[in-house]
């Protein structure tokens, strides 16, 4: 069954589980700004490819390295995750993208039955999966990004 993370779950894939290389690191692919999130369980595909240097730091930028869409396809089937910096659309309307490959947002599934979402957020300095509880209307466009449970 296919779910939305929760702000918890969120916290738990970025900081708190225990991994064999690391968690993310900022990077680029194609020059998108992003999130590449490791599988608990990791080998490097390829010694020729170029390894991030600054892993699982939330300030690090997204320039550190820009990978091409075939050195992707080496880590996404090592089971690598790219979630990319779309940014969002606003529900007036008025601003049909906000900050296009400078932030990424990501809904949660908590809801506080008001018409507001939590949501993950991250730039090129910092990371939150929005402990703090900040929300957002629910009419903003923001990115889903679904997930499962391992079998």
């Amino acid at each position: 069954m296919w779910f939305t993370l929760s702000r918890t779950e969120w916290a738990y894939l970025l900081y708190t589980r225990g991994v064999s290389y690391a968690r993310f690191a900022k990077v680029q692919i194609n020059g998108a700004n992003g999130l590449l999130l490791f599988p608990d369980e990791f080998l490097w595909p390829n010694d020729n490819l170029a390894q991030p240097t600054a892993l699982n730091d939330a300030s690090a930028d997204f320039t550190q390295i820009n990978y091409t869409a075939a050195q992707f396809s080496e880590l996404e089937e090592a089971g690598c995750v790219f979630l990319r910096a779309n940014g969002y659309v606003e529900h007036n309307g008025h601003n049909p993208t906000h900050a296009n490959q400078t932030y990424g947002y990501y809904w949660t599934r908590d809801f506080d039955g008001n018409q507001t979402h939590s949501y993950l957020y991250f730039d090129n300095s910092s990371i939150s999966p929005n402990d703090n509880n900040a929300t957002v209307h629910a009419g903003y466009a923001l990115c889903i990004r679904l997930a499962r449970r391992a079998e």
